[in-house]
């Protein structure tokens, strides 16, 4: 009476998981080709956009367009040139993931960092479900809490990760009027940036 029709996102979330697994290599190539952490960043931002909880709908011309254009997309070299600094002295970073077929983007940066940052231990940290801090595993907490970096990925990551004391950076598109406002930037653009200059 009051919701839509059950969505099937099993199929969706293998649908884009495989939409993506068919661009990782062409992705992986110009990642490569560029040689730097901003493309491996851009990348992740636009993957971004693969949100069934945002979008009711994706749009498969504009999610492509986004990673045809991703060196167009703009991030503070600033803010690159911090977390590079970070990551060469940090020993543990732990990364936060948030949704299906972005997730290949996530596994490319992963390993770009471990190739650039040897002695860096990264742990990839998933959701198994809708989550807040008091419902963290014992080894959530741990992993949060003892990591010299934190990367977070996604609008629902900053929602409830903002202002509890983790200072993440975070990564996600901007998708909705209201982060337009909060961070100054255009629909459909990176935000990138640690909580501690926000």
């Amino acid at each position: 009476e009051y919701y839509e029709e059950d969505v099937d996102y099993v199929a969706l979330k293998h649908r884009y998981n495989q939409y993506m697994l068919e661009k990782e290599e062409e992705i992986r190539a110009h990642i490569q080709k560029n040689n730097d952490i901003e493309t491996c960043i851009k990348y992740v931002c636009a993957g971004n956009y693969i949100d069934f909880g945002v979008a009711n709908k994706i749009d498969d011309q504009l999610l492509q367009g986004l990673l045809d254009k991703v060196n167009e997309l703009k991030i503070s070299k600033k803010e690159v040139a911090y977390l590079e600094d970070e990551l060469a002295q940090a020993k543990t970073l732990l990364y936060i993931t948030d949704n299906c077929g972005e997730i290949v983007l996530d596994k490319i940066f992963i390993e770009e960092l471990q190739n650039k940052y040897k002695n860096l231990q990264i742990t990839a940290m998933v959701r198994g479900g809708i989550a807040s801090k008091e419902q963290l595993s014992e080894e959530a907490k741990e992993k949060i809490q003892n990591a010299d970096i934190i990367i977070a990925k996604g609008m629902g990551n900053f929602e409830s990760m903002y202002q509890e004391g983790m200072n993440p950076y975070y990564l996600l598109l901007c998708k909705c009027e209201l982060y337009k406002e909060i961070f100054g930037v255009e629909m459909f653009q990176p935000i990138f940036c640690k909580e501690e200059r926000l």
